[in-house]
């Protein structure tokens, strides 16, 4: 059994404002759709109470991808993760926000970074409105597996993705 959360769609990241309404779907127990649609911040948030609420972030402020990694202990994952992708960024890693998976049986890691700042100032202003925030979770990441058309964002009315 799932436990009942709320995920929201957020705008591009450097048009976030606490005052612009978020597609959002409420998801019960048993993963049933309740309520879909556009809520400020505020407003959504009283609705949602202190439901756990789970934030897609858009493919142009997230990369994701794979990294192969040599076998290492777990506590230096992270550490092996971050010298994979520090090449293939353009920010100054200290900039970046990482995160990753676990190392797969063929050495790969699933991976994905964002800018640290907006990123954020983002979980900051949605926090303040008075939403529960667990996660903030790359469109990618998001999407079933075996979506057919990864390339396409989410968007309302909600449906199986």
């Amino acid at each position: 059994m799932m436990r009942q959360h709320v995920r929201l769609l957020l705008p591009p990241l450097s048009e976030l404002t606490s005052a612009m309404p978020l597609a959002f779907v409420l998801v019960d127990r048993d993963g049933r759709l309740l309520r879909s649609g556009h809520l400020e911040p505020q407003p959504l948030a009283a609705l949602a109470g202190a439901w756990p609420v789970h934030a897609i972030v858009r493919d142009g402020d997230t990369v994701v991808t794979c990294v192969t990694v040599p076998p290492v202990a777990a506590r230096r994952l992270g550490d092996a993760v971050r010298s994979s992708v520090e090449p293939m960024t353009l920010s100054d890693p200290d900039h970046l926000l990482v995160a990753h998976g676990p190392r797969r049986t063929d050495g790969t890691v699933a991976v994905a970074w964002t800018a640290r700042e907006p990123l954020e100032r983002a979980w900051s202003l949605l926090a303040s409105a008075g939403l529960n925030v667990v996660s903030l979770v790359p469109h990618a990441l998001a999407l079933p597996e075996g979506d057919p058309h990864p390339d396409r964002p989410l968007e309302l009315p909600a449906g199986p993705r």
